[in-house]
């Protein structure tokens, strides 16, 4: 069986460059995204966590509470969203996503990641998902 890789290169904006993926957003029964926003790659991050405007842009609801703690140990009470995530090849269904501030950047955590075989390749820039 052939596989397929997807690559998405690095983005020059972090000091130094940084692995994101573009993922499209939608609710959970929907049937394509509504929109889709870069999420920085994040393999420190237990969760994956998305601005609470791009949230509330597809119309997305809590279901629940949950706490986060930055890198400095700093925490936070924040609410949780129930959203399907779409990448190049595959969706991922009813995933749990934090939300926060509108000035926060989108972060794929460990709960996607966990769903991909990813390859990071620093001295390319580039970033490869295979299906």
């Amino acid at each position: 069986m052939n596989s397929l890789v997807y690559s998405f290169e690095y983005s020059n904006e972090y000091e130094p460059p940084a692995p994101i993926l573009e993922i499209g957003i939608s609710l959970p029964r929907q049937d394509q995204p509504n929109l889709f926003i870069n999420g920085l790659i994040d393999s420190g991050s237990d969760g994956t966590m998305v601005p609470i405007t791009f949230l509330e842009s597809i119309g997305a609801k809590p279901v629940g509470r949950g706490r986060i703690r930055g890198i400095l140990g700093n925490s936070q009470s924040a609410n949780i969203y129930l959203v399907k995530l779409y990448l190049k090849h595959q969706q991922i269904h009813a995933i749990r996503v934090i939300g926060v501030g509108d000035n926060d950047e989108c972060l794929i955590g460990r709960n996607v990641l966990r769903h991909l075989v990813i390859t990071l390749n620093g001295l390319a820039g580039i970033t490869e998902i295979s299906s």
